[in-house]
């Protein structure tokens, strides 16, 4: 695979940025270029991200000690609910001196498969509201400093089912409202299982635009057969006013259409 060239001047950014204390991913997605590529540049700049990285944190420069004030703060916090791990960010060190400072103090440490069982009933019931109003597990284990497994068990000990881990449709961070453009300039549209012409969807669930309008125009879902052409000839300009139903493909030049009312709510029948 070849390398992303860089300009000299996305260069500096990123040597300028990591060395103000960035971290490489929100550099990263800020220039659409990958995480070890922006470890590249700053070691080509003769810096080694490694040992910035421990000057920061104060990780690899032996065990962090709290002083009593410290100590403390770390007890109340994680007998308030807080987890190691959480505390552990705050404090920029790991979670096992979180855990052995709590042991040292006598403080015993909960278990973690059993800690959702400790929650308060408020709070349980909260986030089995939260949920079916469309919350993912995500946000509330955020809101509620808990583990996602934790949320999840707590969903399902309220009889919930958890919802598909893959957001879709309008959950979707890259919802484009279910309409897409081909390659070939036509507009697909998404339609739901629900929909009388989700018969005419593709294994996607996707049905171009012009034939959706035309199905929905006449009432009933198009055959094979019938092709909608585009009066115009511009594929996106999708308004009834603009497609003529037509019998096989577009290159016999026919178009259905009744010959008393001009209606094209036609079907066709076979003679005996």
């Amino acid at each position: 695979m070849k390398r992303r060239k860089l300009s000299k001047d996305t260069k500096a950014e990123i040597v300028k940025r990591f060395v103000s204390g960035e971290r490489s991913i929100d550099i990263a997605k800020d220039l659409n270029c990958g995480k070890t590529t922006v470890y590249r540049i700053v070691r080509e700049a003769g810096i080694q991200p490694s040992s910035l990285e421990r000057e920061r944190t104060g990780r690899g420069q032996g065990v962090k000690r709290f002083n009593e004030r410290e100590t403390q703060e770390v007890i109340a916090e994680y007998q308030a609910g807080g987890t190691c791990k959480s505390i552990a960010t705050k404090y920029e060190c790991c979670g096992r001196t979180i855990a052995n400072t709590l042991n040292r103090n006598g403080i015993e440490l909960r278990n973690r498969g059993a800690v959702w069982n400790e929650v308060p009933e408020e709070t349980q019931q909260e986030i089995v509201r939260k949920y079916q109003e469309g919350s993912s597990i995500q946000s509330l284990h955020k809101e509620h400093n808990l583990t996602t497994r934790n949320v999840s068990r707590i969903l399902l000990a309220n009889g919930l089912k958890i919802r598909h881990r893959m957001a879709k449709a309008e959950r979707h961070w890259n919802w484009k409202g279910g309409r897409l453009l081909q390659n070939q300039g036509y507009i697909q549209c998404l339609v739901r299982r629900n929909d009388p012409l989700f018969c005419m969807a593709n294994c996607s669930g996707y049905v171009l635009e012009h034939r959706l309008v035309m199905a929905r125009h006449l009432g009933r879902p198009l055959e094979s057969w019938e092709s909608v052409h585009h009066i115009d000839g511009d594929r996106t300009n999708n308004h009834i006013d603009n497609l003529q139903l037509r019998s096989g493909k577009h290159g016999s030049g026919v178009s259905c259409r009744c010959r008393e009312c001009g209606s094209k709510n036609i079907e066709f029948e076979e003679l005996d």
